[in-house]
This record gives C-alpha cells, sequence and structure tokens, in this order.
C-alpha cells in the first residue's frame, strides 16, 4: 500500500473537523500510513477453521430499586448550592414561551 497523500490526510481532518498545521499533516501522514500497511498485513493472513462469535451472551438482568421519596429536612442547605432562588424554589431558565 502506498503513503497516503497530503489531501488525502486534509480530508480525513475535515471529516473529523480537526485544523492540523503543515508538521501534524506529515505526522499523520507517516503514522495513518503504517497502520493501514499493517491492517494491509493483517488482512493478507490466511486464518482456517476459526468460529467467530458475534453474539456474546452473558446473563444479566435488569435490577430495578425503588423509587421512594423522602422528606428534605434541610432544604435551607440545598438551596444554597443554587444559582439563582426566589422564595424557597429553584429559579430556572424558561422553557416555553406564552
Amino acid at each position: 500500500m502506498s503513503k497516503l497523500s497530503k489531501e488525502e490526510i486534509l480530508k480525513i481532518a475535515k471529516l473529523a473537523k480537526l485544523s492540523l498545521t503543515d508538521e501534524e499533516v506529515l505526522k499523520y501522514q507517516n503514522q495513518l500510513s503504517s497502520v493501514l500497511e499493517y491492517v494491509s498485513q493483517i488482512q493478507k493472513l490466511k486464518i482456517k477453521n476459526q468460529n467467530y462469535k458475534s453474539e456474546i451472551k452473558i446473563d444479566n438482568t435488569n435490577r430495578a430499586v425503588e423509587d421512594k421519596s423522602k422528606k428534605c429536612d434541610d432544604g435551607d442547605k440545598l438551596l444554597n448550592n443554587a444559582p439563582k432562588k426566589k422564595d424557597g424554589f429553584y429559579v430556572v431558565p424558561e422553557i416555553f414561551k406564552n
């Protein structure tokens, strides 16, 4: 496999929304070319009689915890963490406008 071109590296960077310097383009051009060369070598291996498993089953069930409410005796402490509060309530940005 041949070395990736500068244009190919810039296209990959654009797809990944990355801006690269000229030094980074050269660095990644060498690194990605090496990776692709290694993958090419692996693809040439002849592997026979391998059982590939596409699914691994794990005995895992959902474990739900009962949702319980409990009274907070120190609500003022909780409100102290709020960036905005008014009359004992949290003030949040308006989502829906009339």
